[in-house]
């Protein structure tokens, strides 16, 4: 029965995803990009995934200068991003790892950075993680996940004027930076 569960939860990872990713490549009718406040959204994210860290022995830290800009993007997009990608953090990070989410400005857009002292990516295999169905192997060595949440991520950044790119070593941890087109001022009436 745990088998049978287990594949089932696979089977419905894979076709919320291929929906989803099918859902993104044939939306060609977007209306423009949402003004999101970046402290509005991560901060609450964290927040609802400290119980998970700490439930797996990781310590998860949030910082982010007061005063943040709004970025262009909108907001269900920025939350599956965010939600993709701390959830992967804490995937790959083992018992007792670190996980810190960090935004700053960088140039004319906001960063985002994901760091853990997760199991790492090999060299050869970083080039690999954004392509369908790739997935990685947990810290855990649980086999879970339809390989497309790197794929979303990676969509939904350059629908919204935004890109994504990673730093990792094995054993070491990963570093994955997203990069928000920061929302130009509004014209005053």
């Amino acid at each position: 029965m745990q088998l049978l569960h287990i594949e089932c939860e696979r089977q419905n990872s894979l076709i919320t995803g291929l929906l989803e990713l099918a859902n993104l490549e044939g939306d060609s009718q977007l209306s423009a990009m949402e003004s999101v406040q970046l402290a509005e959204i991560v901060p609450g994210i964290v927040s609802t995934y400290q119980p998970i860290a700490q439930e797996k022995g990781i310590k998860l830290d949030y910082a982010a200068p007061i005063g943040l800009p709004p970025v262009l993007c909108f907001e269900n997009w920025l939350r599956q991003i965010v939600i993709n990608l701390l959830h992967n953090s804490l995937k790959f990070t083992p018992n007792g790892g670190q996980v810190k989410v960090v935004v700053n400005l960088h140039g004319e857009y906001a960063q985002l950075e994901f760091i853990d002292t997760g199991i790492g990516i090999a060299a050869d295999e970083i080039s690999k993680i954004f392509e369908n169905f790739y997935r990685g192997r947990s810290s855990t060595g649980e086999d879970s996940g339809a390989g497309l949440g790197l794929t979303i991520v990676q969509h939904l950044l350059e629908l919204c004027g935004g890109s994504i790119a990673v730093t990792s070593k094995l054993g070491e941890g990963s570093n994955f930076k997203v990069l928000l087109p920061i929302a130009s001022p509004e014209p005053p009436n």
